[in-house]
């Protein structure tokens, strides 16, 4: 399933019960705008799309063996990224994720 990042978030923003069903536990293809490439607290490498100008993001979690792609990619650039769609806590999340060229 494709999608953009802002489109994405508005469903969860919307009903989250219904983009849930919709989303969660299938492989999604997003594309949007890198708005932060960073680690988090556990040292897990992710990208956030831009999903809301506010307070939202699609947050896309990366294993170690795509730090070289990470490292490459700047702040504004169109990225499309798959990965598994977890569901909405803060931010919409998406695990096991690569970069689709």
């Amino acid at each position: 399933m494709t999608i953009g990042a802002r489109e994405l978030f508005a469903d969860y923003e919307a009903n989250e019960i219904a983009a849930d069903r919709k989303y969660k536990n299938k492989v999604l293809q997003v594309t949007g705008t890198v708005d932060r490439i960073a680690k988090d607290i556990t040292n897990t490498m992710y990208v956030t799309l831009k999903g809301d100008e506010l307070i939202g993001s699609i947050q896309c979690l990366f294993d170690d063996a795509h730090a070289n792609q990470l490292a490459g990619l700047q702040k504004g650039m169109r990225v499309s990224v798959k990965g598994k769609c977890g569901g909405k806590m803060m931010n919409v999340m998406l695990n096991g994720c690569v970069l689709v060229r």
